[in-house]
């Protein structure tokens, strides 16, 4: 009965029979075998280590009974048990394929690989048509990055079956490890064509795009990855991480959410999860996560700095100070660590000991990644301290260490897109959603022009709630264009060409109902991502009774300070001079096409008349928004409302003078800027308002 339960597949009955049987008959080995058998069928793996170790007790040198112990280990995921085993039952018989294959795949999973390499070889030698042994020792080539020898392997195993998806991946893997990320991604696709469950290879297109700062195509991977059944977890956190570089910062959010979910033992993921938090600004959640991290990994300097930073950002220094101190004093090489000690010395009068401490580290042999912040940090300290030559040296350091690439001409061609789908009247001829809100209020221009200080004001007024940098537009304008089937163009704008007014309002409420649950009371809500001067058209269409702001500077101050602040991936032009120059020209070419298209109400605020006059520019920004006075907002500085932009400090003071043509400090080091500005440089602007 128990044999023909076993046979016939019914693995938890036979279990059954056999228990009862070998309680009767303790010393019967191959009834040990058969359970051990079922056992392992049934994913009790640690049961079947069990029966097995009986047998091996009674016959120590039992093939049989190694090898099934060894593969229960193996099964179990408990490698280095599976190669002591592996490894005995191979000096029994040393021929055996099986016991070699997967003696090399414990190997590899214990990361001993030599041993893996060696028993790969092996196999090939005794078996060279045994296709899985070419994947394994291809694996063993990548971990060592030996990447020629593993592409060479990858290839003789294809030789043997060219429609292999596994291979076909791990080759496409390997050419990334090389470096060739255009043949990398052909073959991942070619995988994918060949067997289109496989999530690994959607998760290692992911990567490859994230490696190139292709953040979009990295999500997208991520995501499909997700919804085919890969490691859930893994993938949902590469994606929130995708996210966060992109300044996706609540889909990050989410994305680490549904990652704890699964398991939230990992204090990274609580780290990641905070740091998400805090950027949109949910300060007290952000807080807790900090010190969830905390918690599981007492020794976790990032998240005891995250901690400080939020405590120097509610000006409890001495409370950071407190926190941080007796690491500082240790020498500690944290770079997060130190960045926030530097903003804290500003508050605190120790500019002189946090440069001694950064630039001690600098002097040391640390990845660029790790430099990156501190000659940030640095640049900032000598700025406030009037060194502008240091400053200047250590921001374009800091640039530098940024392993995103602008491409010249790509924000030209976006432009230009624009001005096609948008143009010559046709956004007058484009559908638009039926509401008639007036709540958003939409707060652009260029990063670093005054968004914040807006914003801060616009939000000192009782009937208007700040969202701060809100994502959706932007994630709009990329799901409208794709869902479009009417459009042979998925990307945005080209991409919205024959859209409905139906799906139009499935957004626009959505959106207007995510207002509405941040402040449900508030006449307006403004939300400032600066970068959605690119949707204008598209905010036109969604919501016709929005109001813009938009938010200008001197250009040179806008770029400069652009290019003094460690912005990610999705600013890529921030990082050098001439791209900055680029984008500029084509952001104010962009504006000056939306003038004359846009039938949306747009107020332009000057930096320089906030600062000049800031009585008569508060109450022009109350009277555009149609509200009542709110003398509030004269002392926005005030405001107990957390600021997650690098602005968050400036806006919690009085109206100043120093930011205005802060750029004559830097001017020796600008010419590739006034170069790449053209019409916008000081001296093409002085002349033009002379002439007119």
């Amino acid at each position: 009965m128990a044999l023909a339960k076993t046979q016939a597949g019914q693995f938890e009955a036979a279990t059954e029979l056999w228990e009862r049987y070998l309680r009767k008959q303790p010393k019967d080995l191959e009834a040990w075998a058969i359970l051990g058998t079922a056992y392992g069928a049934a994913n009790r793996f640690s049961d079947a280590a069990g029966c097995f170790e009986k047998i091996i007790k009674s016959e120590p040198n039992n093939f049989n009974g190694l090898y099934n112990y060894a593969f229960a280990h193996l099964q179990a995921e408990n490698y280095p048990a599976a190669c002591k085993y592996f490894k005995k039952a191979l000096l029994i018989q040393p021929n055996s394929i099986e016991a070699l294959f997967n003696y090399g795949h414990a190997s590899l999973m214990s990361s001993k690989l030599d041993e893996a390499e060696s028993s790969f070889s092996a196999v090939i030698q005794r078996q060279p048509r045994l296709v899985d042994a070419y994947l394994r020792l291809s694996l063993v080539y990548s971990s060592t990055e030996r990447y020629r020898e593993a592409l060479e392997t990858c290839e003789k195993g294809l030789t043997l079956d060219p429609r292999n998806a596994s291979l076909t991946m791990q080759k496409g893997n390997t050419l990334a490890g090389l470096g060739d990320y255009g043949a990398a991604a052909l073959a991942l696709y070619k995988s994918l064509e060949i067997d289109p469950t496989l999530a690994e290879a959607c998760f290692a297109l992911g990567s490859l795009f994230e490696k190139q700062g292709k953040l979009d195509e990295a999500a997208r991977h991520f995501r499909t990855a997700i919804d085919r059944g890969g490691d859930k977890q893994e993938a949902l956190t590469r994606l929130g991480k995708v996210y966060y570089q992109y300044g996706r910062h609540g889909d990050a959010v989410l994305a680490f959410q549904q990652s704890l979910a699964l398991d939230d033992s990992n204090p990274h993921l609580h780290y990641n999860l905070a740091s998400a938090l805090e950027t949109v600004g949910n300060i007290a959640e952000a807080e807790v996560a900090y010190r969830k991290a905390l918690e599981l990994k007492p020794d976790y300097d990032e998240a005891l700095a995250g901690v400080a930073h939020i405590l120097e950002k509610r000006h409890d220094f001495k409370e950071a100070e407190k926190l941080i101190q007796p690491l500082i004093s240790g020498k500690s090489n944290n770079p997060g660590l130190l960045g926030v000690y530097a903003d804290l010395s500003l508050n605190i009068g120790k500019e002189k000991e946090a440069l001694a401490v950064m630039e001690t580290f600098l002097a040391q042999d640390k990845e660029q990644e790790q430099r990156e912040l501190i000659h940030f940090k640095l640049g900032k300290i000598y700025d406030k301290t009037g060194d502008y030559d240091k400053a200047f040296h250590h921001y374009q350091m800091g640039n530098l260490a940024n392993p995103f690439h602008y491409e010249i001409g790509e924000q030209g061609r976006f432009v230009d897109a624009c001005i096609e789908v948008f143009g010559s009247g046709r956004l007058r001829e484009l559908p638009i959603s039926s509401t008639d809100s007036e709540v958003p209020v939409f707060i652009i221009g260029m990063p670093r022009s005054g968004t914040s200080l807006v914003e801060q004001i616009l939000s000192s007024h009782n009937s208007v709630f700040g969202a701060g940098e809100l994502t959706d537009i932007e994630h709009m304008a990329g799901t409208l264009s794709t869902q479009n089937i009417y459009s042979g163009d998925n990307e945005f704008p080209k991409g919205l060409t024959g859209i409905d007014a139906a799906l139009l309002d499935r957004y626009a409420f959505s959106y207007l109902d995510k207002l509405n649950k941040l402040s449900d009371d508030a006449q307006r809500v403004t939300d400032k991502m600066p970068h959605n001067f690119r949707y204008l058209g598209l905010i036109q269409m969604l919501f016709p009774n929005a109001r813009i702001v938009h938010c200008q500077r001197d250009p040179v101050d806008t770029c400069l300070s652009i290019f003094f602040q460690q912005f990610s991936g999705a600013h890529a032009y921030a990082q050098d001079l001439t791209a900055l120059g680029d984008y500029y020209c084509q952001y104010r070419r962009l504006m000056d096409f939306w003038e004359d298209v846009l039938s949306l109400p747009v107020l332009d605020v000057s930096y320089e008349d906030v600062v000049r006059d800031k009585d008569t520019m508060i109450r022009k920004l109350i009277d555009f928004c149609d509200l009542p006075w709110d003398k509030d907002c004269l002392n926005f500085h005030t405001s107990k409302r957390v600021v997650n932009t690098p602005s968050y400090d400036q806006v919690r003071r009085p109206i100043y003078r120093q930011s205005v043509e802060r750029w004559r400090h830097y001017e020796n080091h600008l010419e590739a800027l006034f170069k790449a500005l053209g019409p916008y440089t000081p001296g093409a602007i002085v002349t033009n308002t002379s002439q007119s």
